[in-house]
């Protein structure tokens, strides 16, 4: 019985963690956006809006669900997509890791 609550707390922890580092890249992005500055609009409130509203529709149950997690981490590398070397083979792969995420390959 300890080691199934041991698990679960081990993998609720990293689904937590994820969900923290995708808030944090969406902050970033959040404060160089022209038009959430025009707006004068809390990049932070938007950065959470964003995570909240696209946190909901991710699969998994919980946050530790390896899904979720799969999930936050292909979400990380969109946003992150311009900042690669080469954007257009990491947008293939995304594309690929989208696919896979939702069961449709």
């Amino acid at each position: 019985m300890k080691k199934i609550l041991l698990i679960t707390s081990l993998l609720v922890l990293a689904g937590c963690a994820e969900k923290q580092e995708y808030e944090q890249v969406l902050l970033e992005k959040m404060k160089l956006e022209k038009d959430i500055k025009d707006y004068k609009i809390d990049p932070d409130s938007m950065a959470k809006c964003v995570s909240s509203k696209t946190s909901s529709k991710m699969p998994g149950i919980f946050p530790g669900d390896p899904r979720r997690i799969t999930a936050y981490r292909n979400y990380i590398k969109m946003i992150t997509l311009t900042e690669s070397a080469d954007p257009k083979k990491n947008l293939g792969r995304t594309e690929e890791r989208f696919w896979v995420t939702k069961g449709i390959s």
